[in-house]
Parts: C-alpha cells; structure tokens; sequence
C-alpha cells in the first residue's frame, strides 16, 4: 500500500471496518464500501486489489453500475481494451 499519509491510512482501514460490517447483511451497502475501496486501491495502483473489491461490490449487488465502471477502470489500465468496453456498456446499461 502505497499511502503513507496517516490521515489516508485511516481512510484505508475505516472502509476495511465499513466492508467487513456491511458483510452480507445490507448488500447496498457493502457494495458501496467495495467500491469505494476498490477506487482507494485503483488510485494507488494496485489493481489486482481494486479488481477483487469490484468484482465483490458486483457480486454482492449485480445492478450497481458503479462496481462495473470500476471492473472497466481496471482493464482500461492494464490495456484489456475489449473487456473494459464490455463493462462500460454493462454499467451504462443498467
């Protein structure tokens, strides 16, 4: 983790905190902490990570646009150029 900054390392583990809490109970929510992780690990590079917290935000509410323009931010970066559109389409569409 690239985050130094101990206000940003804070961030890190109150969404962690907010995404084990959430766990299956309230799927919008847990989807919304995901995602919002998933940006965190996006925006550091980490895109393995931020794929995994996307997928997982999908999983747990499939018509949440936002994790499918999350999955498509992903493969945009690491150059999968047709998979990236297919999700982009996906998250227009819903």
């Amino acid at each position: 983790m690239k985050e130094t900054n101990p206000h940003g390392q804070r961030i890190w583990y109150g969404l962690g905190m907010a995404v084990r809490a959430a766990n299956s109970r309230d799927p919008e929510q847990n989807a919304w902490s995901r995602v919002q992780l998933g940006n965190l690990y996006f925006n550091s590079g980490q895109y393995r990570e931020a794929r995994f917290q996307f997928q997982r935000a999908a999983d747990f509410l499939p018509e949440y646009a936002s994790a499918y323009a999350g999955l498509a931010r992903v493969q945009t970066a690491e150059q999968q150029f047709e998979m990236a559109i297919s999700y982009y389409q996906k998250s227009i569409a819903i």
